[in-house]
């Protein structure tokens, strides 16, 4: 047992180390991914105890910050390959990567699967042996790199990011390949990648290629263009044709698999075959995502009007609504029964007066008369359009306390609208109308003028006067 050298404890739910792990001293290569470790100082000091690991596997254990990892980086301990997958890691900073400079034997680094968003461009601490650093699959926006001028790379994986635009890579250092695919890749600025990098991958991206691109990249030794969906109009396309054409050795369509195609996808049109006289027949959308916001903020600006003309008139959708709902109702019978004897519409300033003289001799002996008020009766929870509506379908009359404040008021003078339309429909009598205050008939519109000429009309300055003559046309109570 002693001299194992392998070991992998992957996937076991362990929630700490076993303790007969301590015993395996020789152990170069150490698989702890898939547990549910908890990443704190004391366990990582425990792994730094074993002094010959090499390889060491911690992925899918939550480790939030490198810092973490302090006991086991700073130990005598001397890796080569680093594996920190699906740790939730959130970024990287300058102080992390200094905590990996006393790992002068480290050659992989993993952190692919994370929920990177930044890392810093000063990466000189890393150790120069390093030669695998795999970002794919984080939350990447850009890129820069700047290592020890000594270091030498395989590879560089940043693919399965977020990059839009890709500048200088690599500010310092060399790397034999470096993958950017499968990002959004819309913009190759003008650097001189060859300087820095041999091969590059931007398969399954959106690149536009132009003359300051080509000039950008033909420095590469070779570079993977397979994926994108070229835009095959005559000022791009003949440039992307002749480069090709000229570096076709350098230039690979998915591994040297494949071929350079042209947008739309579906149009299976090979970069390769279009003709000059061609390009201005092909169907494209230039920027297919700027299509897309645009759509986006058109259906959100008529979203916006149809908000700002519904508060502007929300009286008039209201009765529109209703007059809607009452046509598509069925035929009221001749014979309904009422809940109410009256419902009352009256204006806030004239509220003393119709709950102390009106309501309390309509509600009292000899008449009992049961009576819906807005502010007794209406159902908590309702809208009170819904409200007002079904006070009024379930009430014999309508009476209507008019003053001049009432025709101030909006919802009295939707309430008004709402019983002439209900007269119309035959859903019950003609409204009370009870003139209060002296009404100046200037002001108002010829509608209503039309309506006070048409209901019973009850006026007088005397207010005991108006209390019997309201009694009279009630008539006998439900």
């Amino acid at each position: 047992m002693p001299n194992i050298l392998s070991l992998s404890l992957s996937s076991n739910n362990f929630t700490s180390l076993p303790p007969g792990i301590l015993r395996l001293k020789n152990l170069q290569q150490l698989q702890l991914f898939g547990n549910n470790l908890i990443s704190t100082p004391s366990f990582f000091s425990i792994l730094s105890s074993f002094t010959n690991i090499q390889i060491l596997h911690l992925s899918k254990t939550l480790i939030t910050s490198l810092f973490l990892v302090d006991p086991l980086l700073n130990s005598s301990l001397q890796l080569t390959g680093l594996h920190l997958t699906e740790c939730q890691l959130p970024s990287i900073q300058e102080e992390d990567i200094k905590l990996l400079s006393k790992q002068t034997k480290l050659e992989i680094l993993d952190l692919s699967k994370n929920k990177i968003d930044y890392i810093p461009v000063n990466w000189s601490d890393l150790p120069a042996s390093i030669k695998i650093l795999n970002l794919s699959s984080n939350f990447l926006t850009s890129v820069q790199f700047m290592f020890f001028s000594d270091v030498k790379l395989k590879v560089i994986d940043i693919s399965k990011n977020k990059l839009r635009v890709i500048g200088n890579l690599l500010e310092s250092g060399r790397a034999d390949s470096v993958n950017v695919s499968f990002n959004n890749i819309i913009e190759v600025c003008g650097v001189n990648y060859g300087r820095n990098i041999n091969n590059l991958n931007l398969s399954h991206n959106m690149v536009e290629i132009t003359e300051q691109s080509v000039a950008s990249l033909s420095s590469l030794h070779s570079i993977d263009l397979g994926g994108n969906l070229f835009h095959c109009q005559v000022c791009n396309i003949t440039i992307l044709q002749k480069w090709v054409s000229g570096q076709h050795n350098m230039i690979k369509a998915l591994n040297g698999t494949g071929d350079l195609f042209c947008f739309p996808k579906h149009s299976n049109l090979r970069v390769a075959d279009v003709k000059q006289e061609e390009c201005k027949t092909i169907l494209y959308s230039r920027n297919p995502e700027w299509a897309r916001v645009f759509q986006v903020s058109l259906v959100l600006s008529l979203i916006f009007l149809m908000a700002v003309l519904l508060r502007g008139y929300k009286f008039e959708t209201c009765y529109l609504m209703r007059l809607w709902q009452n046509r598509t109702n069925k035929t009221r019978r001749i014979s309904q029964t009422y809940e109410y004897d009256a419902f009352i519409c009256y204006s806030n300033a004239d509220r003393e007066w119709v709950i102390y003289e009106l309501m309390e001799k309509l509600e009292g002996a000899p008449h009992n008369y049961r009576i819906c008020d807005h502010e007794r009766d209406f159902i908590l929870g309702s809208f009170i359009s819904q409200n007002i509506v079904q006070s009024m379908h379930r009430s014999r009359h309508i009476l209507f306390v008019l003053s001049e404040t009432f025709f101030n008021s909006q919802w009295c003078l939707w309430e008004l609208e709402m019983a002439r339309h209900r007269e119309f429909e035959g859903g019950g009598s003609s409204p009370i109308l009870i003139q209060l205050t002296p009404v100046d008939q200037l002001h108002l519109s010829d509608n209503i003028e039309v309506l006070l000429d048409s209901c019973k009309s009850l006026h007088s300055p005397n207010e005991s006067f108006l209390l019997g003559k309201v009694s009279e046309h009630a008539g006998k109570k439900v």
